[in-house]
């Protein structure tokens, strides 16, 4: 069988990504990183076949994007409907947004995300994980993880900001 996951010829570009990324991707890191904010285990600049991903969760099939300015250019706008058209058809879930929106509004990022979770895990599980320990854990490492912005006016971007 072909290997697709993370194929060794593209173990060097993955390498250059994760050592050159983004502001905003340094920041997305640092909020999906050992299942931190979300219950989730997340790598960053997973390849999938030919493609690199900048967050990819494995347990979920679920694939974040940051797409800088490069992203509105026409010839990059038909590669990443291309892109997402076939990891769309291997069952990954794609989330995309660009470097400003997370960064500018934290708050519709996160919600995003934790709803695409919260679906995605009720469809691999049948059921939303109530009751079992490691939903607890979860909830629980959502509680401690991200500071909501009700309770001491922070937002997880904020917290990610002050951890430079």
């Amino acid at each position: 069988m072909t290997r697709i996951y993370n194929k060794i010829e593209l173990k060097n570009t993955r390498r250059k990504l994760r050592k050159e990324q983004t502001y905003a991707e340094k920041i997305a890191w640092m909020v999906l990183r050992n299942r931190s904010s979300f219950g989730y285990k997340f790598r960053r600049q997973f390849s999938v076949d030919r493609y690199v991903i900048d967050f990819y969760s494995p347990e979920l099939k679920l694939a974040i994007e940051l797409d800088g300015s490069v992203h509105n250019e026409p010839d990059q706008k038909l590669y990443d409907i291309e892109r997402q058209k076939f990891l769309e058809s291997l069952g990954i879930t794609f989330l995309r947004f660009t470097n400003d929106e997370f960064v500018d509004n934290g708050d519709y990022a996160e919600n995003k995300i934790k709803g695409t979770i919260k679906k995605l895990s009720i469809k691999r599980r049948g059921q939303p994980d109530t009751n079992s320990k490691n939903a607890l854990k979860k909830e629980k490492g959502l509680k401690t993880h991200l500071v909501r912005r009700e309770s001491d006016k922070f937002s997880f971007l904020e917290i990610a900001n002050t951890n430079k």
